[in-house]
């Protein structure tokens, strides 16, 4: 089984590479995705905001617009928030990894926005897709999202390694600022390209 990574900083086109993954039946794991649901499923989490003084409106725990204001103010929170959650992101990629081999899959996917920045990662993936976009389109998709901020999108920005950096240290470096037809038929052209060859991990052309 050949196991790739989707990459890219916020806003640039890993939801719609994931879309067309499910179209095409190929399993991927989002890693984002995967914390949302644990921030629901939990106790760890809720425990770690109410221990904090963190319980929103009327006892709840805080919206998303309520949380990133907290993390704003004080981003040790989410540097906390991720060595709590990590680790169970990381159990459920292995449960992920394991039904895949006994379903007997060929190929799997792992959406991980912060794949470069998190060293756990660095040799996992027999090959590596990064999509990317100019930063001026980048700002426009990311602020068009519900409840997204100016200040959100820096904040995140500032946290995720540069473009240009990422496209070298990539196997596949796929610019979605065209149209979606033209990203897609990109991306499904290099992916038959590429799982076409031997598995040998990390040594795909770029």
């Amino acid at each position: 089984m050949k196991i790739f990574g989707l990459t890219g900083n916020i806003a640039s086109g890993k939801t719609t590479i994931a879309k067309i993954l499910r179209q095409k039946k190929i399993p991927i794991f989002e890693a984002d995705r995967q914390v949302n649901l644990l921030k629901k499923q939990r106790d760890i989490f809720y425990n770690y905001m109410v221990n904090k003084g963190f319980s929103g409106n009327r006892g709840f725990l805080p919206s998303t617009p309520e949380l990133r204001e907290i993390i704003l103010k004080n981003p040790d929170i989410l540097i906390e928030l991720e060595k709590l959650l990590h680790p169970l992101v990381h159990q459920q990629e292995k449960q992920f990894i394991a039904t895949a081999r006994r379903y007997r899959k060929k190929l799997v996917f792992f959406d991980i926005p912060l794949l470069f920045e998190v060293e756990d990662y660095r040799n996992f993936f027999d090959a590596i897709f990064l999509v990317h976009v100019c930063s001026f389109v980048q700002r426009q998709r990311a602020l068009k999202r519900k409840n997204m901020t100016e200040r959100w999108v820096d904040f995140i920005s500032q946290r995720q390694l540069a473009v240009a950096f990422k496209i070298k240290q990539s196997h596949v470096a796929i610019n979605t600022g065209s149209s979606m037809r033209h990203s897609r038929e990109r991306f499904l052209q290099t992916l038959k390209s590429i799982n076409n060859q031997p598995k040998t991990r990390l040594k795909y052309p770029r």
